[in-house]
């Protein structure tokens, strides 16, 4: 049975919006029993969430897949593990010192050096996760890199662009978009049965940018994504990561038609890059293997700085 859609959200749960768990969005549910008695015991909401748990999902993907709002799931999922219905997996983020090991983001990057079209393997009953935000301005490219790399059907929240929304969502001349992100896209990887990787792409909007701080709390780091044809769209995004995030960042030139339109010195100084972020080239998003490799230059780049000693936490 799905979820009432009539039913108000604050009625789910009982007008709370925090929970005793430490829920990200990346973070793993499983059930470790199901037993059908005890779903048939459960409101329609929370039925669907301990279902879906079965196949062992991500905070996020239960949303999305239930279409109940992320933080109503978040409160519901927080009432079944108390209950001892669903297991809450671990992160790779650790609350204690605020900092992925080193050897998980090694075989992470591994990961993604051998990745490729095998199937979706199941994550174990100890598996855990972690992510790279994938951001940047609007129209930039988010949704196809996070869709061509990712092994599942990425989870999106697309709607059609319209001319009652030019206004806000105005597109480069000549743009053959039809869809934008309304809330976030993500996609997800298997480096192994115990180690996952989520993806996630911010929506490029202003109106949204309130989603950024959950999206990135726990990342391994971002790749921000830049179009040199509309540079000015990615301006608040390195700005974000600059200035309102302790989050290392790759910029990435997404080379749309395959071209190289301006000098990468050009660009970095157009956007005013400090030195030490680096940037690297994306030769065509649509592609794995370019998608693998500039989420691989993520890793290492946060690799890099915590064998520096900069003591790189993660998002927070």
């Amino acid at each position: 049975m799905m979820p009432n859609p009539w039913v108000r959200p604050y009625v789910l749960t009982a007008g709370r919006t925090r929970t005793k768990q430490r829920l990200l969005v990346e973070t793993l549910v499983s059930v470790p029993h199901y037993d059908p008695q005890v779903a048939a015991s459960l409101l329609p909401e929370s039925r669907a969430l301990y279902e879906l748990a079965g196949r062992t999902m991500s905070v996020a993907e239960l949303s999305a897949h239930s279409k109940i709002a992320l933080g109503v799931t978040r409160v519901l999922i927080g009432d079944l593990a108390a209950n001892h219905l669903v297991a809450v997996h671990s992160t790779a983020h650790s609350d204690r010192d605020n900092v992925i090991p080193s050897l998980t983001l090694e075989r992470i990057r591994n990961g993604l050096a051998a990745h490729s079209d095998e199937p979706t393997q199941v994550p174990t009953s100890q598996a855990i996760s972690a992510k790279i935000v994938v951001a940047g301005g609007f129209g930039v490219g988010k949704t196809t890199l996070v869709g061509s790399v990712s092994e599942i059907p990425p989870v999106n929240t697309e709607a059609w662009m319209t001319q009652a929304g030019k206004r806000v969502d105005a597109l480069e001349s000549g743009s053959q978009k039809t869809t934008t992100t309304v809330a976030m896209d993500f996609g997800r990887i298997s480096i192994d049965r115990d180690l996952v990787l989520y993806l996630f792409g911010t929506p490029g909007q202003p109106r949204f940018w309130f989603l950024w701080d959950d999206l990135c709390r726990g990342a391994i780091g971002a790749l921000v994504l830049v179009d040199t044809r509309n540079l000015e769209v990615s301006f608040p995004a390195v700005n974000y990561f600059e200035n309102d995030s302790d989050l290392p960042f790759v910029v990435g030139v997404n080379l749309f038609d395959g071209q190289l339109w301006h000098d990468l010195d050009a660009v970095r100084e157009a956007l005013a890059l400090k030195p030490e972020v680096p940037m690297i080239t994306v030769d065509d998003a649509r592609h794995r293997r370019s998608s693998a490799q500039a989420l691989m230059e993520v890793v290492t780049h946060t690799l890099n700085l915590r064998n520096d000693g900069a003591g790189v936490p993660a998002g927070r």
